[in-house]
């Protein structure tokens, strides 16, 4: 039922997982898999299949010294029910792999898996998610007249007030200029922000991967000669990701975030995008304003108010008295010294 991919589907990877039932993420994609390599995950390329489904599993392999290997299934299997997320990690285990732990991460709504049920597998919820557990995301199938009018009056104005004082929006080629443009100003938020940032190293190594393979794009919003704010967006198949992005504080009152949205959502749209993900906002249960993303949220919050909140990660523990050492504190040791001594993330 597991079996792994032929060199002629490797060859034909992003293809494949778009064709998953979810569409596919680019987390899945061939081009991240080359991206991750480089940070010490050997990518395993699978194929689930069985009668009446096929599925396309791109593995994530790291070894974890004195443990053995993770493996880690990052935004997959790509299912859209829990009843193929089960059946999938139930082939998995038999399959017999040589990992301690095998950590998945479908994005299912977290009201349509049964934490109940799934620990009849033997999959576990741990202390924390690897990926961000909620996003916003905006349906991009209506017209673009209906699509605009189903945002938030104020979203409305801004983008309009953006256009009409002279904001453009343009996608842009990846010149050094607009790498350093692009780069300095998603750094600019970093600075107003209280999370991790990895170094632009980091960033460069996945833009070039993905750019190049058609599926990344940068844009940047402008007045008078001044870029305002700047975007790196992926798209693959029915799905459209804002990635990476910030802008500056002066000018503030030209809402150049907005108009570029709104300019980055028609142009995923041309391309055969139906959702557009903003990815990342706080849970439904996490809107007080603590949260260090509020504040995006009440700007993405305007093109749709909706939190779509995923079930997040679970964990499938292979061998428990590891699980247990992995889980007891060398997990979130590893990632301190990771980030301190590399400037990028672990998973």
């Amino acid at each position: 039922m597991i079996r792994e991919a032929s060199e002629q589907e490797i060859q034909n990877w992003d293809n494949l997982i778009e064709k998953n039932p979810d569409g596919g993420h680019f987390l899945q994609s061939r081009e991240w898999a080359e991206f991750k390599l480089g940070l010490g995950w050997k990518p395993l390329y699978k194929v689930y299949e069985t009668k009446e489904l096929t599925v396309a599993i791109l593995v994530y392999e790291r070894t974890v010294r004195g443990l053995g290997t993770i493996w880690y299934i990052s935004k997959g299997p790509g299912v859209v029910n829990q009843e193929d997320l089960y059946k999938i990690v139930e082939a998995i285990k038999a399959s017999k792999p040589k990992a301690f732990l095998l950590k998945v991460e479908p994005e299912l709504d977290v009201d349509d898996v049964d934490l109940a049920q799934a620990n009849k597998i033997g999959l576990v919820k741990p202390a924390r998610n690897v990926q961000l557990k909620a996003t916003i995301t905006v349906d991009l199938r209506p017209s673009e007249e209906e699509i605009i009018a189903s945002f938030k009056q104020k979203a409305r104005y801004n983008i309009r007030l953006s256009a009409k004082r002279g904001v453009s929006v343009n996608a842009v080629e990846p010149t050094p200029e607009n790498i350093e443009t692009v780069y300095h100003l998603i750094t600019s938020v970093h600075e107003r922000a209280a999370f991790f940032f990895p170094d632009k190293s980091y960033f460069m190594q996945y833009w070039q991967k993905l750019i190049k393979s058609g599926h990344g794009q940068f844009f940047i919003a402008e007045h008078e000669g001044e870029p305002l704010a700047a975007a790196f967006i992926i798209q693959m198949g029915r799905h459209a990701w804002y990635k990476d992005g910030g802008s500056v504080r002066n000018k503030r009152e030209l809402m150049a975030p907005h108009l570029m949205q709104w300019e980055i959502m028609r142009w995923a749209k041309e391309r055969g995008a139906e959702r557009y993900d903003l990815l990342g906002s706080p849970t439904r249960d996490q809107l007080d304003g603590s949260h260090p993303l509020h504040s995006l949220y009440q700007f993405k919050s305007g093109f749709n108010e909706n939190i779509l909140e995923f079930a997040g990660t679970l964990d499938l523990p292979l061998n428990a008295r590891k699980y247990q050492l992995w889980t007891g504190g060398l997990e979130r040791a590893t990632l301190a010294v990771n980030s301190r001594r590399k400037h990028n993330l672990w998973y």
